[in-house]
């Protein structure tokens, strides 16, 4: 890539007596006539990824290997020339969203960059791979296991090709710094879990994992960044699995992206797809468009909480469907992304809000690819009671029924019992989940230990699911209302008739539930005794009881197709978040906030070899936004492990 040697701008001007034209160079103007010619160089600022890489004297093989299949083709586009933003500045304005009003500015530049993960010829070397032909065998032996069906190609330019996907597993569409390959790492509790992200590679249907494990919540203790690591601090996860991975090293900066170096090999082999990436993953929605990853949207953080939503100085990100890879979303809306806040309520306390004037929410959002298996979906976020009904849409299938996605604010006679008596969810079997949590050891091992006979007997309670307290009937309308403090939203008949299929008009009280199983968990011996059937202890009359209602009331969320929020993710809810520190005592967890939650969408299988579209669409006309927090993606086995409790 070219650029002038000089700045230039021509203007006209009156030298003398005489108009002239003139050629402003450097900020002196020169008469156009004096001018002979102009020169041109190529300069070292304006060199794409992969020309910096061919320059790169250690890492030649990995060079090599990126031109021959052609994907340094794909590396070098930078800007978008079609892209108007002048089209799309009358959008710039305030919006309601999620009970507040945020300011957003419309993307001004589209660029696309990359980011590149390289083995050196020294890591090369290490593995006795020191030609070109040798890196072609390695990749052979690794993806003919994997694809035996493309073991015939021989085009190192065909996709299917194994050299082809060796390199490609190494490319991200998005150019992303050091710090934002992963969230920010001050909101997660890393004794629990490591800060981890999922994408999306070049190479068809080929996904990896980028973590930055700690061995305390301090900062300083940090371990690394690595690729498809598994683990937990410094030994394996609570399922027993720990896998080193590859650790990411030094950067390099180009016009177009970065490229790290690798201390070890990468690939997709059958370790990575069938033990590395078999755990759950919690997929951030700023994740899943490079565009989104690009325009920097994890560098756009109101470091001071001072910063009104409103302020053009810290505004949100807008984007247009037409110009944003991975995800689309109906003409009739709009959609943008929030800076990172202390106080918000959202996974990496960003998010992705999708606003409609005309109440249609409906957007599509390619997934990243899974390794083969049977998943379970959830949709997490912040649930508030102007939230819309929403459908699920996997590929053709829908997956489940719909849900729900407001929290409903019951209120009981006017009395304000906090939290289990006053909110609830208005499609659960179950009210309130505030402060209905459990993190004692005693209680965790016995969770597990019996997970499968509570599920058992809650299945033979009288559940009921609670009409929701905020829908009234408007007389004079002739229409159902959902109220909240946000506004009003009129109710369709098809929305009220799904409601009247699903819900009834009965509230039971943690205090009544709680009756419920203890009089199901310790059954009569004799007059003065009774058994607990999980322990086989036998109390007497004036022994106190084991309170095991947090537990069941757990295990009722989850039958009712919820989740709590995580509980290794935690929320900065002052100035706590500091771009180098952290203060855990400011931290509060997801799992402990009543308006966060995950709703279980449904479970589907994946043959490792697709990629998936998910179709969220709100129905019933229900509320004009919609926040896009995170998906998770859970293999059914770890969802259904008999001993060990996922949700932990």
């Amino acid at each position: 890539m070219k650029k002038l040697i000089f700045s230039l701008a021509v203007a006209c001007a009156t030298l003398t007596a005489a108009a002239q034209q003139l050629v402003v160079i450097n900020g002196q103007p020169i008469p156009a006539d004096d001018i002979e010619w102009i020169s041109y160089r190529a300069d070292d600022d304006f060199k794409c990824l992969p020309e910096v890489l061919a320059e790169d004297e250690a890492a030649t093989l990995f060079s090599q290997a990126l031109q021959l299949t052609g994907l340094a083709d794909s590396l070098m586009s930078y800007y978008d020339f079609d892209y108007d933003y002048y089209a799309y500045m009358y959008k710039d304005g305030s919006f309601h969203v999620a009970g507040h009003y945020q300011y957003a500015k419309w993307l001004r530049h589209r660029y696309q960059k990359f980011t590149v993960f390289v083995e050196t010829d020294a890591v090369l070397a290490a593995h006795g791979i020191t030609t070109l032909d040798g890196l072609k065998a390695y990749a052979k032996r690794v993806y003919d296991e994997v694809y035996p069906e493309d073991a015939a190609i021989t085009d190192p330019t065909d996709r299917r090709h194994s050299l082809n996907r060796f390199v490609a597993y190494h490319l991200l569409p998005f150019g992303a710094t050091r710090e934002t390959l992963t969230a920010q790492p001050a909101y997660f509790r890393q004794d629990i879990a490591d800060v981890a992200d999922w994408y999306q590679t070049l190479m068809p249907c080929g996904s990896l994992k980028v973590s930055r494990p700690r061995t305390d919540n301090n900062p300083n203790t940090e371990i690394g960044l690595f690729l498809n690591r598994r683990g937990l601090q410094n030994g394996p996860d609570k399922y027993g699995v720990q896998t080193r991975g590859v650790e990411i090293g030094e950067s390099v900066e180009t016009l177009n992206g970065f490229y790290y170096y690798i201390d070890d090999l990468l690939a997709y082999d059958k370790k990575t797809q069938n033990e590395t990436l078999q755990e759950r993953w919690r997929v951030d929605f700023v994740t899943l468009s490079p565009d989104f990853m690009t325009a920097g949207t994890r560098s756009n953080v109101a470091w001071s909480s001072n910063i009104s939503t409103e302020s053009s100085s810290m505004p949100a990100i807008g984007f247009e469907s037409k110009y944003t890879e991975g995800v689309d979303w109906a003409d009739e809306d709009v959609l943008f992304i929030a800076p990172s806040r202390f106080y918000f309520w959202n996974y990496g306390g960003d998010e992705v809000d999708v606003r409609s004037e005309v109440n249609v929410i409906d957007v599509t959002v390619e997934l990243p690819a899974l390794p083969a298996g049977e998943w379970e979906l959830r949709f997490g976020g912040c649930l508030l009671p102007a939230n819309p009904t929403v459908r699920f849409t996997l590929d053709d299938d829908v997956l489940g029924t719909t849900v729900n996605l407001a929290y409903a604010i019951a209120s009981l006679g006017g009395s304000d019992v906090y939290p289990f008596e006053k909110y609830g969810f208005p499609d659960l079997g179950w009210s309130g989940n505030n402060g209905a949590y459990f993190s004692e050891p005693e209680h965790v091992q016995w969770l597990q230990q019996n997970r499968s006979r509570i599920d058992e007997l809650l299945l033979t309670l009288p559940l009921h699911v609670r009409y929701p307290a905020d829908i009234t009937y408007n007389a004079s309308k002739g229409c159902y209302e959902r109220k909240s403090q946000w506004g009003t939203y009129q109710i369709s008949d098809e929305e009220m008739e799904w409601i009247n299929n699903n819900a009834a008009t009965y509230y039971r009280s943690l205090t009544e539930v709680s009756k419920l199983i203890q009089e199901k968990v310790f059954v009569a011996v004799d007059d003065t005794h009774v058994k607990d059937i999980f322990t086989g202890t036998i109390y007497s009359d004036g022994e106190r009881l084991p309170d095991y209602t947090q537990a069941f009331t757990r295990e009722l969320f989850r039958l009712n197709g919820w989740l709590y929020g995580p509980t290794d993710y935690v929320i900065a809810m002052s100035n706590s978040l500091s771009q180098d520190g952290w203060q855990q005592n400011q931290m509060t967890s997801m799992y402990q906030v009543m308006y966060l939650s995950r709703s279980i969408v449904g479970r589907f299988h994946t043959d490792g070899k697709s990629r998936h579209r998910l179709h969220i669409q709100s129905v019933y006309g229900s509320a004009g936004y919609l926040s896009l927090d995170y998906l998770e993606f859970c293999p059914v086995s770890i969802a259904d492990h008999p001993t060990i409790h996922e949700d932990y």
